[in-house]
């Protein structure tokens, strides 16, 4: 399949890479933005509601703090009254003048009713006046007796009048002369249902839809709360303020007491009651909504910039890519040659865009290659086929005009072509076992020296016939190395072939061996052309040549080197180049030493 057909098949998924990164950008900050949100929403809400608690706890200790001081300066007043009920300190003063103090003190507004009972707990004065209490007998009251018993003041726990039947918490100081008999007891009433502070309480928590309640734990019944006919009855079972007021008596207060509410509790220090803020979880919530509105008007502006700069930064570092894919395609559509792409940046962008380059001109050599061993292979076949087919012409019409000696050179002629047409073969199907990994070695172990000689003495007619002469070196050395011993031989019969044709007449080829202390060396020097440096490496690779035309004079396909690279290379060994231009070159094939003796 062809890029045109690519394209086409898959017309409606080639979405660019750049715009996928986009769209990979864009749900990226979309899923950052819910994440936010969620994340903001939990934090902000754990937060505000922690804060709303710690205001509420802080604002109940202001209120307990409130009522204690107001009943510690009723409780003072009552001090400062109870000397007054005497008169020189011995006995108490006529009922006129007690209620004529008493109505003095009852401008202060912190009492709505006052009584003087006499060391029995019999009425004997009050004020207002309501005759309903004349010599009423509060001895059987259990704060009455406590005073009568202890000679110190008691602030009575919320209880119901006997005469109005309302919640009321009584203020008691006892009257005492000046040997500390008890000569009376006098009692302040304060009336929950008219008293101005808890009025001025309930309705500062009426404004935020909360309930305030103040509770006497011991005896269970409600105080004082927001919603007044909660006053003076007892706590329901198993109700909202129930399990508060459970948990809080067992050590374990939980913030939330149900799914609607959120409280706050905390205990007075003068009495056993508790005041507990009871507020609609829809309260915090509210909060926490304006919170994370205010946070993302924020935090979506600075994300949309962020995104819209990330996207802008991501589209110019892909650009150059684009352009380059675009050219490389049309390159390749065209059948054009590669035209090198610009390369500004050193970044991983600009490393792939070298890449592309490096692989585009390889592209255009190896065609390049391809096309000379085409042409190389295409004449060294044609050169013995021509001579092959005129032989045999020349023989198929032998009309008694040529004679057996000329018989017998057509003959030798159409041989050595033959044999020429056979190692060019031999070549190829070498070279294409070796690409895919199918050559079969027969390695076993041999005295290297032995191997060369042969080598050596096979070729050494065709280097008589060039007037080039071979000496080998090392005589008798013995180094044993594993290898295949006829593939070795091609090698060295390449590598020694290759010097002769490139050799001058009566020039010399050295053949040496050199032994190393794990590896032994077969060094093969000549005196031709030589190779230039930059090109040592080149030689070895696979469809390639020097110079084509140098080879075209002295023939070959030039695959020779490359089959002996790989060759040497599957024998664990290695071939190498030292050449400069005009100085010859030696070859050297480094192959490990398996025993030396």
């Amino acid at each position: 399949m062809n890029i045109a057909d690519f394209k086409k098949k898959f017309n409606s998924k080639n979405t660019s890479l750049v715009q996928r990164i986009v769209l990979a950008f864009i749900f990226g900050w979309l899923a950052l933005i819910i994440i936010t949100v969620l994340s903001v929403n939990l934090s902000i809400k754990e937060k505000v509601t922690e804060g709303f608690y710690q205001s509420e706890e802080k604002h109940l200790l202001m209120l307990i703090e409130r009522v204690e001081n107001a009943f510690e300066q009723r409780k003072l007043i009552l001090q400062q009254l109870a000397p007054l009920m005497l008169e020189n300190d011995q006995s108490l003063i006529e009922e006129k003048q007690m209620s004529d103090v008493l109505k003095i003190a009852q401008l202060s507004n912190l009492f709505q009713e006052f009584v003087v009972l006499n060391a029995n707990g019999v009425s004997i004065g009050q004020y207002p006046f309501n005759p309903d209490r004349v010599d009423i007998d509060y001895s059987d009251r259990s704060f009455v007796r406590t005073v009568m018993e202890t000679k110190q003041g008691v602030i009575s726990f919320p209880v119901l009048g006997r005469v109005t039947n309302l919640p009321s918490i009584f203020v008691l100081e006892p009257i005492l002369d000046n040997e500390n008999t008890l000569l009376g007891v006098l009692i302040g009433r304060v009336a929950l249902e008219k008293d101005s502070l808890f009025h001025q309480i309930s309705n500062e928590f009426v404004r935020f839809e909360g309930e305030l309640l103040i509770l006497d734990i011991s005896h269970g019944i409600f105080i004082a709360a927001t919603d007044i006919n909660k006053i003076m009855q007892p706590v329901q079972p198993k109700s909202v303020v129930s399990n508060i007021v459970d948990s809080y008596n067992l050590g374990e207060l939980y913030k939330d007491a149900s799914k609607d509410w959120i409280y706050s509790i905390e205990k007075f220090n003068s009495f056993e009651w508790v005041i507990i803020n009871l507020t609609p979880i829809s309260t915090v919530t509210e909060l926490v909504r304006y919170y994370v509105v205010d946070y993302l008007k924020i935090i979506l502006p600075l994300i949309f910039i962020l995104g819209v700069i990330v996207n802008i930064w991501v589209i110019r570092i892909f650009n150059p890519l684009r352009h380059a894919l675009h050219q490389l395609e049309n390159n390749l559509l065209n059948h054009s040659k590669y035209s090198s792409i610009h390369v500004s940046r050193a970044d991983e962008v600009g490393r792939l865009l070298m890449a592309i380059n490096e692989l585009e001109l390889m592209r255009d050599k190896q065609e390049k290659i391809k096309e000379e061993l085409l042409s190389n292979v295409t004449h060294e076949l044609r050169t013995p086929l021509t001579a092959i087919r005129a032989a045999i012409n020349l023989l198929s019409v032998d009309n008694g005009s040529i004679s057996k000696a000329e018989q017998k050179e057509l003959i030798a002629l159409s041989q050595r072509n033959s044999d020429k047409l056979l190692l060019l073969i031999s070549d190829l199907l070498d070279l294409s076992s070796l690409s895919q990994g199918r050559l079969v070695l027969d390695m076993k172990k041999y005295n290297l020296y032995d191997v060369v000689f042969e080598a050596v003495n096979d070729i050494e007619s065709i280097a008589i016939n060039a007037e080039i002469k071979i000496y080998l070196e090392s005589d008798d050395l013995k180094v044993f190395v594993s290898v295949d011993k006829f593939r070795l031989q091609q090698v060295l019969f390449n590598l020694l072939s290759n010097a002769i044709k490139f050799s001058p007449e009566n020039s010399t080829i050295m053949v040496k061996l050199i032994v190393d202390t794990t590896k032994v060396s077969v060094l093969i020097s000549d005196q031709g052309v030589g190779i230039s440096e930059e090109n040592h490496r080149m030689i070895f690779e696979r469809f390639t040549q020097v110079d084509s035309s140098e080879v075209r004079v002295k023939g070959g396909t030039g695959l020779g080197l490359a089959i002996s690279y790989e060759l040497i290379k599957e024998m664990n060994g290695e071939v190498w180049l030292k050449s400069y231009p005009g100085k010859g070159s030696t070859f050297g094939i480094d192959l490990p030493v398996v025993s030396n003796s």
